[in-house]
């Protein structure tokens, strides 16, 4: 979407943040147009549909360090009123330290841990050979 005001520049107004306007910019043929230079996106399998072997593209990606991600989260589910997503609102934290609550979290559930290797791969359980997988994909296909 657009936002602000862009001088002497130029911009594509289609939302690659959330499915159905990757799909969208899909039909509307945004990789084969050449307008956009950079594709935004928190979901570069979802993304990668935009392109073919004719017009290909590369990622770029800034990754937060685990510990510091879930700090993050704890933080984030106390505020976030704005989410649709009622999982992702839960402001009974308010009263839990963030030291009872890592106790508390799961690491090993599915929802919760791994969130990189779950954007990347598009599942929930792993094998090492996954692992292995997600850091090919990284190692190549990311600058």
């Amino acid at each position: 979407s657009s936002k602000g005001k862009f001088v002497n520049g130029k911009f594509v107004n289609v939302d690659t943040m959330h499915m159905e306007g990757i799909f969208r910019a899909k039909e509307l043929g945004l990789a084969e147009s050449g307008l956009a230079d950079v594709v935004f996106s928190p979901s570069p399998p979802v993304a990668s549909i935009l392109f073919d072997l004719e017009h290909q593209a590369r990622f770029f990606a800034l990754f937060q360090h685990p510990i510091e991600r879930a700090i993050s989260t704890f933080y984030y589910h106390q505020i976030a009123r704005w989410e649709e997503n009622e999982k992702l609102l839960q402001p009974e934290l308010v009263d839990v330290t963030i030291e009872e609550w890592l106790k508390k979290f799961n690491w090993r559930d599915p929802e919760v841990g791994n969130f990189y290797m779950r954007l990347l791969l598009n599942k929930h359980s792993f094998t090492d050979e996954d692992l292995e997988k997600a850091k090919n994909i990284t190692r190549t296909k990311f600058l």
